[in-house]
């Protein structure tokens, strides 16, 4: 055999443009992999963690919750909304956080998880674990969970305090 034989393949195409076809493949799912890779580790690694705060006293500043594109945000008139609790302390909406004052005047700010427009949840790290406080948008029973939500407990009353009504 000559090497002109040896260079062809039996339907006549040159081995040299088989090869190239081989590699533009191989090329293309490497590109392909690549973006994959890299939408996945933008999509779910990446992502920034939301703010956790721990009970405060009046000298520290107010943690800053981050903003997720996966979350949407809740409507307007929800994040406005302030709240009297049963012990006599008040819920409020500052600076990006629910801050709750209870009877005794402690404080704790918890960053939002999540708000449906129905039931707004929050979380705040104490002691190195997630205290979590769930309230119904609306007012009514607000409960804590102490074990990453899965028993509620210490129910306490929230009560929407009307907005002050303006004079047109």
């Amino acid at each position: 055999m000559t090497d002109e034989q040896q260079q062809d393949s039996t339907d006549g195409t040159p081995k040299l443009f088989k090869n190239m076809s081989g590699w533009i493949g191989g090329l293309t799912a490497l590109v392909v992999a690549a973006g994959g890779l890299f939408t996945a580790y933008d999509k779910f690694i990446r992502k920034e963690p939301a703010a956790e705060a721990a009970p405060v006293d009046d000298v520290a500043p107010a943690a800053e919750p981050s903003t997720s594109q996966d979350s949407p945000a809740p409507p307007q008139e929800e994040v406005r909304k302030s709240y009297t609790t049963g012990d006599g302390g008040t819920l409020e909406w500052v600076n990006g956080m629910w801050v709750w004052i209870d009877g005794e005047r402690n404080q704790y700010r918890y960053s939002e998880e999540s708000n449906d427009g129905v039931t707004i949840v929050g979380k705040l790290l104490e002691d190195g674990k997630y205290v979590w406080l769930q309230w119904p948008v609306a007012g009514g029973q607000a409960l804590q969970s102490f074990d990453n939500q899965d028993n509620w407990t210490k129910p306490i009353k929230v009560t929407v305090n009307e907005p002050a009504a303006t004079e047109s």
